[in-house]
C-alpha cells in the first residue's frame, strides 16, 4: 500500500507564495515609468529654457529729431530657449497621450477579466465615494488635464515669443517682450503635476478594484488549506500492514 505524505506548513506556505502573472501589473508599471520619464524630461527641458531665456538691456538714445528715447536690446537670439520650450511641449504632449492610452486600454481590458474583479470602467463611473474613492480619482483626473492645458499654452506662448526676435536681435528696439523669472520653470512644475495625477488616479482605482478580490482569494485559500489539513478518514474493516517481515491482521467488528 502506498504511503501518504503528510502536508506540512512549509508546503502550505510555498503554495501561498506561488507567483501569478497579472497583466494589470505590467500596465501599471508601464504607466508609472511613462509618468516618471515624461515628467522628468519635461522638467529638464523647461529648466533649460528657463536658464537660457532671453534678457534685455535698456539704453538711453538721443537724436535731434525724436530727442531722448529709451531703447532695449535683446541679450540673445532666443533660439535655445525656443528649442527647449518646443522639446518640453512635444514631450509633455506625447507622454500625456501615451499615458491616457494605457489607462483607457487597461480600463477596457479589465471589463472582460475572468477573475470576477470589478472593472475599472465601473469604478470610474461609480457613485459611492466611500466604496471606491470616486471623488478623489475625479479630482486627480480633472486637475491633471487643467495642469496639462495650462502648461501647453504657456509653452506655446514661450516658443512664439522667443522665436520672434531670432533675427536682428542686436538692433535696438522700442520695446522688448521678456518673460519674468520662473516662467518656464512653472511650466515644468505643471507638467509634473499633469503626468503624476493620472498615475495616482490609476493606482487608486486599481487598489480599490482589487481590494475585495484579494479578500475573497484569501478566504478561498484559507478554506482550501483547512480542508487539506484535515486527517484522512479510514473505513472500519480489515486492515493489514507489514512490519519487520511479519504480517499482522487487524479485524474490527462491531460489538454484538
Amino acid at each position: 500500500m502506498a504511503t501518504e505524505m503528510a502536508i506540512t506548513h512549509a508546503d502550505l506556505d510555498s503554495s501561498m507564495r506561488r507567483p501569478s502573472f497579472d497583466p494589470g501589473q505590467v500596465v501599471g508599471i508601464a504607466i508609472v515609468l511613462i509618468s516618471i520619464l515624461g515628467a522628468l524630461s519635461t522638467f529638464f527641458f523647461s529648466l533649460a529654457a528657463e536658464l537660457s531665456r532671453s534678457t534685455g538691456k535698456w539704453m538711453l538714445a538721443s537724436n535731434p529729431i525724436d530727442g531722448e528715447k529709451v531703447l532695449c536690446v535683446y541679450g540673445g537670439d532666443g533660439k535655445t530657449p525656443s528649442l527647449c520650450a518646443l522639446g518640453a511641449f512635444v514631450v509633455l504632449g506625447i507622454a500625456m497621450l501615451v499615458q491616457q492610452a494605457f489607462i483607457i486600454s487597461a480600463a477596457r481590458n479589465s471589463a472582460s477579466s475572468p477573475d470576477g474583479s470589478r472593472p475599472l470602467v465601473a469604478w470610474m463611473f461609480s457613485s459611492s465615494p466611500s466604496e471606491s474613492l470616486h471623488y478623489l480619482e475625479t479630482l486627480f483626473f480633472g486637475f491633471s488635464w487643467v495642469c496639462f492645458s495650462v502648461a501647453e499654452v504657456l509653452l506655446l506662448i514661450g516658443i512664439v515669443v522667443e522665436s520672434n526676435h531670432s533675427r536682428n536681435w542686436r538692433s535696438p528696439k522700442s520695446h522688448c517682450l521678456l518673460f519674468p523669472k520662473g516662467f518656464f520653470l512653472a511650466t515644468g512644475i505643471l507638467g509634473i503635476f499633469a503626468l503624476s495625477c493620472p498615475m495616482q488616479s490609476y493606482l487608486i482605482a486599481l487598489w480599490s478594484r482589487r481590494k475585495p478580490v484579494n479578500r475573497n482569494t484569501q478566504q478561498q485559500n484559507l478554506e482550501a488549506h483547512a480542508s487539506q489539513m484535515r486527517p484522512p478518514s479510514y473505513p472500519i474493516g480489515s486492515t493489514s500492514f507489514s512490519a519487520n517481515s511479519q504480517s499482522i491482521q487487524v479485524i474490527s467488528k462491531p460489538p454484538q
